[in-house]
C-alpha cells in the first residue's frame, strides 16, 4: 500500500527524534508535520493548519506517526482516525515494521453513544465496560437529570465493598477514574482507564469517546476505583 521509497523517508524521520512523529502521506509526497502534542514521546497531534495545507495541494491517503515500542495503533489513535475518515500508517522502531489502520473496518461498541442520562450516560458505560470486558456486574444507580442536586453524595455513599480507592498515580488499565466537577469532594462523572495516558468515558450531552488524560482532567479526579476481581458477590 507504501512505496518503499516512502517507508524509507518516514524510517529516516523516526530515527532522529525519540518523539513520535507525524505527517502525511500523499500519491507523490511525504509532508512531515510539528508533533504538538504536551506528551510528544507518548503521543502525536497534528495542527489542523498543516492539515488544510495538504489536502489543499494534493488528496491525502495516509495520516503516519511513529511508536518507540509498540507496532500497534492504540485506541485514541484509531478513535482518532476514524473519526476524520483518513487511513493511518504506524512505524514502530523497535520492531522496525509498518502496521496500517482502516476507519472503514474500525468498530468500538462503546464509541459514539449518545447521551441520555440513566440510560446512556457515564454510569452505564463504565457498567457496560466491567460487565463485557471483566465479568465484573456493578451496583445499580438510579439517577435522572437533577440527581446531583437533590444528592451530591450519590456516588461516595454507592461504591461497592469490592472497590478500592487508590491515587490516580497508581491506576491501572480498566480501573474507574471518578470526576469532581465541582471541586467539592462529590464525585459526578466517571471514566475508564485504558492505560498510556488514555481514557474512555461519556461527557454530558456529548457522544462518548476516548480522550488523552490531560493536566485539566487530573485537576478534577479525586481518586480512582481499582477492582479486586473475583470478590464481586
Amino acid at each position: 500500500m507504501i512505496s518503499f521509497d516512502t517507508k524509507q523517508i518516514i524510517k529516516k524521520l523516526a530515527q532522529k527524534t525519540n518523539n513520535e512523529i507525524c505527517g502525511f502521506v500523499t500519491a507523490n509526497n511525504v509532508y512531515p508535520c510539528v508533533n504538538k502534542s504536551d506528551n510528544p514521546q507518548n503521543h502525536f497531534l497534528i495542527s489542523p493548519v498543516d492539515y488544510l495545507k495538504v489536502n489543499n495541494k494534493e488528496k491525502i491517503q495516509f495520516v503516519y506517526h511513529s511508536h518507540p515500542k509498540n507496532p500497534e495503533f492504540s485506541e485514541f489513535d484509531k478513535i482518532s482516525l476514524y473519526n476524520l475518515k483518513l487511513r493511518g500508517l504506524v512505524y514502530c522502531k523497535e520492531t522496525d515494521s509498518f502496521n496500517y489502520f482502516l476507519p472503514e473496518s474500525y468498530n468500538n461498541k462503546y464509541i459514539g453513544r449518545k447521551f441520555e442520562i440513566g440510560i446512556s450516560d457515564c454510569l452505564t458505560l463504565i457498567t457496560d465496560y466491567y460487565k463485557n470486558e471483566l465479568n465484573i456486574i456493578l451496583p445499580q444507580i438510579n439517577r435522572n437529570e437533577n440527581w446531583y442536586e437533590k444528592n451530591p453524595n450519590l456516588v461516595n455513599e454507592n461504591i461497592p465493598s469490592f472497590l478500592d480507592k487508590i491515587v490516580l498515580k497508581n491506576a491501572q488499565k480498566h480501573d474507574i477514574i471518578l470526576f469532581d466537577m465541582f471541586n467539592n469532594n462529590n464525585p459526578n462523572h466517571f471514566g475508564i482507564y485504558l492505560g498510556d495516558e488514555l481514557i474512555l468515558h461519556h461527557p454530558r450531552h456529548k457522544l462518548s469517546t476516548i480522550e488523552i488524560l490531560t493536566e485539566k482532567h487530573k485537576e478534577k479526579i479525586p481518586y480512582v476505583l481499582h477492582a479486586n476481581y473475583g470478590t464481586n458477590e
